[in-house]
């Protein structure tokens, strides 16, 4: 496989070096560069992205801080920094590896490999959940109902009532057509794997619609039931076709 890998770092020099070592290596891609951690985060989807190259002391918000916000999203972290001193705290936040500048490309080489080891695992193992929606759940969704737990609760949904769907983390909140709203653990990835395609699209890393309620669109943004949602970069090709195919001009 290879590895969708984002460099964050704000020194240029930095970048240029992890980036050309990132070249060296045929299961590694390049899938963005940043100097800043809101940038990073603002243009991606976490939960598309493998592997994080993360320097420490960064401005607005560090690595650390960085790394604790994404621990619930797909993606895995290399620290890549020229202080020894957070190399416990590093571990503590399950960081794949810790490597101090100036780095050596062998040593880059040994954690790139040690997260292409954890990235195919997880995948596999994502997989296979995904693969084993139980009978019932798949009639169900065939049904067009959906089952959540919520407030201690097992509420029955049905899809054509959702508006559209909001992520939250670990946690995503479902919007319905009356102004209620559901809260529940479930990661959004996992409910744009079940949800009927066509029907449900993601436009953003933290919303999927239904575009059953879909009213106008202008530049970046979308209006759904009332709300206005932003879509993201990643998501407007996917978008585009659904409106291009249902479109009446040219």
């Amino acid at each position: 496989m290879t590895l969708r890998t984002l460099v964050v770092d704000d020194e240029v020099h930095a970048r240029n070096i992890l980036t050309h070592y990132i070249d060296q290596l045929p299961f590694m891609t390049l899938a963005g560069q940043y100097s800043n951690c809101l940038d990073c985060f603002e243009e991606n989807d976490l939960d598309e992205i493998d592997l994080i190259l993360l320097d420490i002391n960064l401005p607005q918000v560090s690595g650390l801080q960085f790394s604790r916000t994404i621990r619930t999203y797909k993606t895995e972290v290399i620290f890549t920094t020229a202080y020894s001193d957070h190399a416990l705290e590093s571990y503590a936040l399950n960081a794949v590896d810790y490597l101090l500048k100036p780095i050596e490309f062998e040593r880059f080489r040994q954690a790139a490999e040690k997260a292409r080891g954890l990235v195919e695992m997880k995948t596999l193992k994502y997989k296979n959940e995904s693969q084993n929606i139980s009978e019932a759940t798949q009639r169900a969704l065939n049904k067009g109902i959906l089952f959540v737990k919520s407030d201690y609760k097992i509420h029955r949904i049905r899809l054509d009532k959702i508006c559209f769907i909001e992520g939250y983390q670990e946690y995503v909140k479902i919007h319905f057509e009356d102004q209620r709203s559901i809260l529940t653990l479930l990661s959004l990835k996992r409910l744009a794997d079940v949800l009927p395609k066509g029907r449900f699209i993601r436009i953003h890393k933290s919303y999927i619609i239904n575009v059953d309620y879909i009213e106008n669109l202008h530049l970046k943004n979308i209006w759904v039931a009332g709300s206005e949602l932003k879509i993201g970069k990643n998501y407007e090709e996917e978008l585009n076709r659904y409106i291009h195919d249902h479109a009446l001009f040219r």
